[in-house]
């Protein structure tokens, strides 16, 4: 094959990947909803400026999850990491171990589709899920 036929090919996918990887995403991010339909979802997605020597590449930054009639404002509310979860036992009662189990399966799940979320809703943004859809903003960080 021809590397010009291999950059077509990659064209042709990464068209796809823009067309149907957002309709894809929200679809998982529904299914999570269906289960939780008061918690908001957010995550932070970035190329980092610095990387200490190392490459600087596109990635998710954790799944927070945002408790019910919460606006979400980073930095401005109570929100709650997997991370935080797994190492306390001072969780509120709405932050069941269901709902962490079912957060960081989706949490692994997008981690390992980073290209999808970069082509749907690009890079150095927050992204916010409810049930009722998702919102995209700029994000800053270092």
């Amino acid at each position: 094959m021809k590397l010009s036929e291999l950059a077509a090919k990659k064209a042709e996918v990464d068209a796809m990947m823009k067309e149907h990887g957002k309709a894809a995403i929200v679809t998982e991010l529904s299914a999570f909803f269906d289960k939780h339909p008061s918690i908001g979802i957010a995550w932070r997605q970035y190329t980092p400026y610095f990387n200490d020597g190392d490459a600087c590449t596109f990635s998710l930054h954790g799944v927070e999850v945002i408790p019910p009639g919460d606006e979400h404002e980073w930095y401005e509310h109570e929100v709650y990491s997997l991370k935080r979860r797994s190492e306390s036992t001072d969780c509120p009662p709405w932050l069941t171990p269901e709902l962490a189990k079912d957060a960081s399966e989706l949490e692994s799940l997008l981690n390992h589709n980073e290209d999808a979320l970069l082509m749907a809703f690009g890079d150095h943004v927050e992204v916010i899920a409810r049930k009722d859809g998702v919102a995209v903003d700029e994000c800053s960080h270092d």
